[in-house]
């Protein structure tokens, strides 16, 4: 079996108690968000999919409760150490630098454990070994590298 299949397989087992909330993001009446939450509607972590994010500059990933974020961490890995391309046609693994590089602080990530916290930080390593060329190039190097700090337990 290929390394990153096993990385990605492990990940879907880190984060196997999470389960879907009824509600994924907290929109309080705001239309943006509502709309953020009808796109997830009856979306599970198995069927999420690039269409479902958005982009760098829309979509539910930065709106998204604590719950959901532990439901959906382990796709969002899959995407990001695979090369996925967003709906924007970037890299997706930019936009979940900006999402999770925030670090395990962050109320969004408010229910992970050690080995979650530790398997953010390896997702982060692998795709600072994979795509670090495609950060450099859109100077988004040193927000991957805090993200990094940030995650180190």
């Amino acid at each position: 079996m290929k390394p990153i299949l096993q990385f990605i397989q492990e990940g879907y087992k880190v984060f196997s108690g999470y389960q879907r909330p009824e509600q994924c993001i907290d929109h309080q009446g705001d239309p943006e968000y509502r709309e953020y939450e009808e796109s997830l509607a009856g979306i599970s972590c198995s069927s999420l999919d690039m269409v479902h994010i958005g982009h760098i500059s829309w979509g539910p990933l930065l709106a998204i409760g604590p719950e959901a974020m532990a439901h959906f961490m382990p796709r969002l890995i899959e995407f990001a150490v695979n090369g996925l391309n967003d709906k924007s046609d970037q890299l997706f693994a930019v936009l979940f630098t900006e999402v999770v590089g925030k670090g395990p602080d962050s109320d969004q990530f408010l229910l992970f454990g050690h080995e979650q916290r530790q398997f953010v930080l390896r997702a982060f390593m692998l795709i600072k070994s994979l795509y670090y060329p495609i950060f450099k190039g859109q100077c988004y190097e040193s927000e991957l590298n805090q993200a990094i700090e940030q995650w180190q337990i």
